[in-house]
């Protein structure tokens, strides 16, 4: 599985409010289009008040100016998407 140098794109499980939900990003997509890809309503206008970890990878924030790939996200990783103050993912 290992035979691609690079993912095209990621497949992964976003936590959003707790809710698991199945999405497929392009790897070198930003991770703040991400996030705001993910927010609804009015809150994509928001993308800075939340922030994205992935679990597979520790605990901390990924960098929202890299893309998914440098900052080391890869298909089947969960992804906890977090406003900033603590509520969320």
């Amino acid at each position: 599985m290992n035979e691609a140098k690079h993912e095209t794109t990621v497949s992964v499980v976003v936590l959003v409010n707790g809710n698991p939900e199945n999405h497929e990003f392009p790897a070198n997509e930003k991770v703040r289009k991400v996030i705001r890809d993910l927010l609804k309503g009015g809150e994509k206008e928001k993308p800075n008040d939340y922030e994205l970890v992935d679990r597979d990878i520790g605990p901390g924030p990924l960098d929202p100016e890299k893309s998914l790939s440098e900052a080391g996200v890869h298909s089947g990783h969960t992804l906890s998407l977090t406003k900033k103050d603590g509520g969320g993912g």
